[in-house]
């Protein structure tokens, strides 16, 4: 077939992959192997490698890291092109920021931007790590290379950085948890209790600190309740985030209801997520927001801020504030609290949401583009 075509999948980045993009490059690869198509799907490092070498995956070991980073250079810009070469792939995806620097002329290269965060908030971010990624950005774009994002906001917000380069946006899909009957809501003391639920790394963009102070203004009158706090509280060894947090509940003496596991596993997640009274994402900006569409499977209703594109995701099946307001953060959160119909109405309304996530349609968008290309 004349517009058959061979593409190579690079995943080697999910040897330190928590979040967002494992979520997508393992959506991505297993919506490509499923999508009945002429093109060839070739994946590298293959999985059974990657699940043998978990040493990288959340290390806390700053030699570790750095070490990682030196293997990744030399995977991008030397084993990575060597692949090309030697399976002579027409088209490479790279799901994470950064491809080979080398034009590869008879190569289309499509390089996934999940947002524009690397430019917007460089304060959290090591400047000289930072300043050698975003080299290594623009260089990848050599060639035939196109920007593929998440969202229409993410693909906006690439254009002012990338005015010269062809920038398409493609809706991920919703990677169903696995149900599970994981007790982790016992071991936090949750059993029977009412709380609401974040999960994600403790940055300044996650307007975590707001979300504790909407909480502590319904505590004070509604003893009973939790806050939970899921994710890697120290992202790229920053730790005033949890730090300011801290502060303010020892301040506000509610350390027994602001509850802060750390990163937990993925099999702890459905339970969570089941049992909470709603999902807060306070966030002043995201590219796209993947706990929406894990909380809408799992039937919670779920409060977002009016900024980035969460609003987008999650349409009219979300309530909504103003990025920043406490007071009316906290209005939202005892809405849902007090108002068993409302929280049944936003159950559904999320279900009904999700499907325009569902299985296939990633996958397909992707090779639809490349057909066309």
């Amino acid at each position: 077939m004349a517009n058959r075509k061979k593409i190579l999948v690079d995943v080697f980045y999910l040897k330190v992959a928590l979040t967002g993009i494992r979520s997508y490059t393992l959506e991505l690869v297993e919506e490509l192997k499923q999508e009945n198509t002429s093109h060839e799907i070739v994946i590298y490092p293959s999985f059974e490698k990657l699940s043998k070498d978990t040493s990288y995956l959340n290390s806390p070991t700053l030699l570790f890291r750095l070490f990682f980073h030196v293997r990744y250079f030399m995977w991008k810009q030397v084993k990575l092109p060597y692949l090309v070469w030697r399976e002579k792939a027409d088209v490479l995806i790279c799901p994470d920021y950064l491809a080979p620097i080398w034009p590869m002329k008879s190569l289309i290269k499509l390089v996934v931007m999940h947002d524009h965060m690397f430019w917007k908030y460089p304060q959290h971010y090591n400047s000289l790590w930072r300043w050698v990624f975003l080299k290594l950005m623009r260089w990848g774009l050599s060639g035939h290379a196109k920007i593929i994002t998440t969202s229409a906001y993410a693909k906006g917000s690439l254009e002012d950085i990338f005015r010269k380069s062809e920038i398409h946006f493609i809706y991920q899909r919703h990677r169903a948890l696995p149900d599970s009957h994981s007790t982790i809501v016992n071991k936090l003391g949750l059993e029977g209790q009412h709380y609401f639920l974040h999960v994600g790394f403790f940055e300044q963009r996650k307007e975590l600190l707001t979300l504790v102070k909407a909480f502590n203004l319904i505590y004070r009158e509604q003893k009973d309740l939790k806050l939970v706090l899921v994710g890697k509280t120290d992202q790229g060894n920053d730790h005033s985030v949890i730090d300011q947090i801290k502060k303010f509940v020892e301040a506000k003496d509610i350390g027994e209801a602001v509850i802060i596991p750390g990163y937990l596993p993925e099999e702890d997640l459905p339970t969570l997520y089941k049992n909470a009274t709603a999902y807060v994402f306070p966030s002043k900006d995201e590219g796209f927001g993947i706990p929406i569409l894990e909380a809408f499977q799992f039937g919670t209703p779920v409060i977002v801020s009016d900024a980035g594109a969460l609003t987008e995701v999650g349409d009219d099946a979300v309530m909504v504030f103003p990025v920043g307001e406490i007071y009316e953060l906290s209005k939202a959160m005892e809405e849902l609290l007090r108002d068993e119909s409302l929280r049944k109405e936003y159950i559904a309304k999320g279900k009904k949401r999700l499907l325009h996530f569902s299985k296939g349609n990633f996958g397909r968008g992707f090779l639809n583009f490349i057909h066309n290309l």
